[in-house]
């Protein structure tokens, strides 16, 4: 108490003192209400690839809960690079039951898949102390009822995505930045868990050691797309 005293909360998107995410920036939140195949971004039922795209990407389907705009923006940040954990947290714990409905939807089709969150090096876990795509593992876990399995290791410590100039700069960049992790045996259908879904490299990387692992079908799962 007399921490918070001191040190009192800010909300991520308006800055005002209070809570890390007061309700009225909250209610600004927008849900991903049409979701697109993730190798041409148009529309897709549940996200699924479109088969005439199923030379553009690695990734079967892919769902997100939000549009990666505004205060979304800000939690993400805010969790990636001011440490927030807490922001993820409440973000998560006040988001509306309904966006998550078809992800209970979709995971009644593949009732044997397992969840895993796309790792970090241990370099950036280490400066980090979290994982966020571990903790948006176990909300996805808690909706679909599916396990979750560390399928991958990360061996590359990658420069942020975001400094990339260019696909072609992003694709070298996620290029042998996972490996198989050999202590956990995976299923024949593998989701995916990341907080953010804009060109999808880092999951096509995660797809392809995966998939040339013998894994079947590779589908993702993310907070936000953009």
């Amino acid at each position: 108490m007399f921490f918070d005293l001191l040190f009192p909360s800010r909300c991520v998107g308006c800055r005002g003192f209070g809570k890390s995410l007061c309700s009225k920036c909250r209610n600004n939140i927008t849900p991903t209400r049409i979701d697109v195949c993730p190798g041409c971004f148009r529309p897709s039922i549940l996200g699924i690839t479109h088969p005439y795209c199923r030379e553009k990407t690695l990734l079967d389907g892919a769902l997100s809960v939000v549009q990666y705009r505004g205060v979304t923006r800000s939690i993400i940040k805010e969790a990636k690079y001011r440490l927030a954990y807490n922001t993820l947290e409440d973000f998560l714990k006040h988001t509306p039951a309904t966006w998550y409905e078809k992800f209970h939807i979709f995971s009644t089709k593949i009732s044997s898949a397992t969840l895993c969150p796309i790792p970090l090096h241990k370099t950036k876990y280490n400066t980090r102390g979290f994982n966020q795509s571990d903790i948006l593992s176990k909300t996805f876990g808690k909706i679909t009822s599916l396990k979750i399995e560390k399928n991958l290791v990360r061996v590359k410590n990658t420069l942020p995505q975001a400094n990339q100039k260019s696909r072609a700069m992003r694709m070298i960049n996620m290029r042998g930045a996972f490996e198989m992790n050999i202590n956990k045996k995976p299923s024949n259908t593998v989701i995916l868990v990341d907080d953010l879904f804009t060109s999808a490299n880092t999951a096509n990387e995660a797809a392809r050691i995966l998939k040339s692992n013998g894994i079947k079908q590779v589908y993702l799962f993310v907070l936000a797309h953009g």
